[in-house]
């Protein structure tokens, strides 16, 4: 007879194998999807990695998918891709990982490009809401949100772009996580800033992005309030036309 501790070090030692088999058949499906050049051929599988978040590997695994993305040419949809797993895997490591590769990815997109800054936004509120309070990768995702957010300012087009940016960071869900974003009181600024300024030359389309907070999001939850009670602010502020 075996003694116990060993009997159960086999069988942790059998469930680990299996796990690392598994996992790297998806890594292998995925990579291939990717080769393949076929739209969503890596989907399923990527999906399915994300129950391996834990695995102490999925840090460089991560990273490689993303880069191999990249790698095809595809700098728009290595970008989504990580923000999916920033989203899905749930580990912190994991989480870091990624947002290096995130933030060289970033610097490389067109600034006048509304929708690859819309990207890019969405990315750094990811980033800044995973990234624990006073990291670098923090304070570089906050830079980067700014940026992004300040680009899309500028023009009609971008000025939607931003408020979905600055409704995300205002409300804190994201990534299958709640909390306050550190981005918060900024977020609402902005998004004021922009509602007003819109109004200057379309105050229907202004009104209906503050009633659009208000009507979707009174009953959210504890991050909500300060946002609505600014976006009500702005509709009185638009109602009598100052």
């Amino acid at each position: 007879m075996w003694p116990f501790s060993a009997y159960r070090d086999f069988k942790n030692k059998l469930k680990r194998d299996a796990e690392v088999r598994e996992r790297d058949r998806l890594v292998k499906a995925v990579n291939d999807g990717i080769d393949s050049g076929v739209d969503g051929a890596y989907s399923s599988p990527l999906c399915d990695l994300c129950r391996h978040a834990d695995d102490p590997a999925m840090p460089g695994i991560a990273k490689a998918i993303v880069e191999r993305i990249e790698g095809k040419n595809d700098p728009s949809r290595a970008l989504s891709t990580s923000i999916y797993l920033m989203s899905c895997m749930q580990n912190a490591d994991v989480q870091s990982a990624v947002a290096e590769t995130t933030f060289l990815l970033a610097a490389k997109f067109d600034r006048s490009n509304e929708r690859e800054m819309a990207s890019v936004a969405m990315a750094a509120n990811l980033i800044a809401f995973n990234a624990p309070e006073g990291t670098d990768q923090r304070e570089r995702s906050m830079a980067l949100w700014r940026e992004a957010v300040g680009t899309l300012s500028k023009t009609r087009m971008g000025v939607d772009f931003a408020f979905a940016a600055a409704s995300n960071a205002a409300l804190g869900r994201m990534g299958g996580k709640d909390g306050p974003h550190p981005l918060r009181g900024e977020a609402i600024e902005s998004w004021y800033k922009n509602v007003t300024e819109l109004a200057k030359i379309d105050s229907s389309a202004a009104t209906q992005e503050a009633l659009r907070i208000v009507d979707n999001y009174q009953d959210w939850g504890p991050t909500a309030p300060p946002f609505t009670a600014k976006a009500k602010e702005a509709l009185k502020k638009l109602s009598f036309g100052n």
